[in-house]
């Protein structure tokens, strides 16, 4: 479903427009660079389908969130507790970009408070928390505790200004939802409507708290697009044209993975811009002034190393996207399943966003590895009620 997701907003972005963002429509190259990927992968999850790691759980009898192991939650009640902290400790000495005069000016260069270089550690401790507090209300293992804990995490993800901060658990949440609910399509559909007119919504808003808001509604006027779904469009196409322009400004010369990487060095203290400041370098303009330009999830496997690179990357991805979510639906926990919704979320984002060594992501991972209260047998088969026609024991 991932994929399938993937390619239908590909497919949005890349729509020739009248008006276009940076005044360029995608070429038949990037059309089949997307290709390429989309390909490679589907490719991905039909070779993890075959892999020792699928799970071969029953269609029919879909998983239910009474059969989910939970545990105690002492370790990550005390995690979120000290992020929400720290996001609290920033948001006092630093800024709130959302209550700012400029919105994305904060967001962009402002003061991100005397914790700020934490926030790639503290912002995905929120994410996890939201959809941990949604998993457990809806098992019926859920308490006034966890719905405040939830409810928080989502504010102070908000008040970051970033839509991807908040977009991410949230995807999370709605792909779980299928998975577990099986609604109907149209039922999806609606759904998925509702969350498109939040994204574009909340991008309207932010244009109009931000500086230079004259023009940017300006230029959507002249489109007849003033308004929210006119900033949903533009957020739609920009990745696609991104990663055009930079596609054709590097000429073949290659990053060979300093865009890959770039993120996690930059948290490490390195003398390096992250990765979409990169970007946004790289097509002469000005970070301060547009913040990063994200070339999307097969751009920046483009930038680093070429058709090679989108096609092992991509390829890669898909194992990982089967394996987890697999995995997640047989061996039911709350970290299994929390990490496979979280990272499929993420790389569903990175059509608007890219891939990458992100701190966020990184940290998100050691949360669920280690952020969990356990004990011998979590993560053995499941015994809970689940149809399981049998397990792969190759070796």
């Amino acid at each position: 479903m991932v994929i399938l997701l993937i390619a239908a907003v590909y497919g949005v972005g890349l729509v020739d427009r009248s008006g276009p963002v940076f005044g360029i429509n995608p070429t038949s190259q990037d059309y089949e660079l997307v290709a390429i990927g989309l390909i490679s992968l589907f490719a991905g999850s039909l070779i993890a389908a075959n892999l020792r790691f699928k799970s071969d759980y029953t269609l029919e009898s879909k998983p239910k969130f009474g059969q989910v192991l939970f545990r105690g939650d002492h370790r990550i009640i005390v995690i979120s507790g000290l992020a929400m902290t720290a996001a609290v400790v920033n948001y006092a000495t630093g800024g709130i970009p959302v209550l700012s005069n400029d919105v994305d000016g904060s967001r962009f260069t402002g003061n991100y408070g005397v914790l700020g270089r934490f926030w790639p550690i503290i912002l995905p401790i929120l994410q996890i928390v939201v959809i941990i507090a949604f998993a457990r209300l809806c098992a019926g293992r859920g308490s006034r505790k966890w719905f405040v804990l939830g409810g928080l995490s989502l504010v102070f993800l908000f008040l970051s200004g970033g839509r991807s901060l908040f977009i991410i658990p949230l995807i999370a949440v709605g792909l779980l939802s299928v998975d577990f609910f099986r609604p109907r399509f149209r039922t999806i559909l609606l759904f998925a409507a509702a969350g498109f007119g939040v994204i574009g919504a909340f991008g309207y808003a932010r244009t109009l708290g931000s500086n230079g808001s004259q023009a940017n509604l300006a230029y959507l006027g002249t489109r007849e697009q003033d308004s929210w779904f006119g900033a949903l469009d533009i957020s739609l196409q920009t990745g696609p044209r991104v990663m055009s322009a930079a596609r054709e400004s590097i000429h073949e010369s290659f990053l060979s993975g300093q865009f890959f990487w770039a993120d996690l060095q930059n948290f490490l203290g390195f003398q390096v811009m992250p990765s979409d400041r990169l970007v946004t370098v790289l097509l002469d303009r000005q970070p301060d002034q547009v913040g990063g330009l994200p070339p999307t999830l097969f751009g920046g496997l483009y930038l680093d190393w070429g058709l090679a690179g989108v096609i092992v990357g991509a390829v890669a991805i898909g194992i990982l996207l089967e394996i987890f979510r697999s995995r997640g639906l047989f061996r039911l926990n709350l970290a299994n399943l929390v990490w496979a919704y979280y990272f499929s979320a993420y790389i569903l984002m990175s059509v608007y966003s890219y891939v990458g060594a992100k701190p966020n992501l990184l940290f998100a991972a050691v949360i669920c590895l280690f952020g969990f209260d356990r004990v011998k047998g979590d993560f053995g088969e499941n015994t809970n009620g689940l149809e399981v026609s049998g397990v792969s024991r190759r070796r």
